[in-house]
This record gives structure tokens, C-alpha cells and sequence, in this order.
């Protein structure tokens, strides 16, 4: 094995160190998942195959059934931020606005139509729109 594949299955599954009572998982720091996240997103967009170690924690790391896993840890999906995610929102509702009334579509009309698109109020689009148009 490699320092790039010891890197990723020590991000995804841990390390085996030696306590006085037992061995134990250690996990990565900081600043050395950092590192072995960026070698392992290289490996996951480069043509190399993945090793049998490694596709083996992914499974392990993605097996709902936690009796049925060998690792502790499990993989959680969630939004990086809200703020990220309403920022995406808010360009697409002005992209939006932009064509329809570039177009020569009123702005009511064009608020209403972006508004079902969103489940939004038109008028709360039309506030998304005014505050981020620029002149």
C-alpha cells in the first residue's frame, strides 16, 4: 500500500494504536485530514482504479446496517450551509428575472412565473430581485 492509499483509509477508517490497556482507532487530526482529503478527491477524479482496501471502507462507511459494518464511523449527508444554498437560489431568481423582463415580460408576470417555479411569494421574489439588481 502506498502513502496516498494509507492516507485515505486512515481518513476513512482510522488507525490502530497501541494504548496500556488495549488498542484503540485514532482518527486524524485537523490538519492531516485535510491532506488526506485532498489526496483522496485526486484519486476519486484521476483514472486510477480504486484499491480493494479502500472500496472496502466506503462500503463499510456506507452500510446502513451499523451491526453489519466493521468501521465506527458512518457517513452523514447534510447542506455545507443555508447560506450557500439560498445564495444559489437567489442567483437563479435573478437570472431568471433578468431574461423574462430583458424579454420585454412585465415584472409582475415574471415575478409570478419565477414564483411557482420557487413556491415562493411574488413579492418576495421581486425582493430577492431589487435587492441584488445592479444598475
Amino acid at each position: 500500500m502506498d502513502d496516498d492509499d494509507s492516507r485515505i483509509s486512515e481518513l476513512l477508517g482510522g488507525r490502530v494504536i497501541k494504548t496500556r490497556k488495549r488498542p484503540a482507532i485514532a482518527y486524524l487530526n485537523d490538519d492531516e485530514e485535510r491532506v488526506a482529503r485532498c489526496v483522496f478527491v485526486k484519486l476519486l477524479l484521476g483514472d486510477e482504479p480504486l484499491s480493494r482496501e479502500i472500496r472496502n471502507l466506503l462500503a463499510a462507511l456506507f452500510e446502513p446496517d451499523p451491526q453489519r459494518s466493521w468501521v465506527e464511523r458512518q457517513l452523514v449527508f447534510r447542506l455545507r450551509s443555508r447560506r450557500k444554498r439560498e445564495f444559489h437560489r437567489d442567483l437563479i431568481i435573478n437570472l431568471l428575472m433578468n431574461m423574462l423582463v430583458g424579454a420585454g415580460i412585465a415584472v409582475t408576470t415574471a415575478s409570478d412565473t419565477v414564483a411557482r417555479t420557487f413556491e415562493m411569494t411574488s413579492d418576495a421574489v421581486r425582493k430577492v430581485w431589487e435587492h441584488q439588481r445592479i444598475e
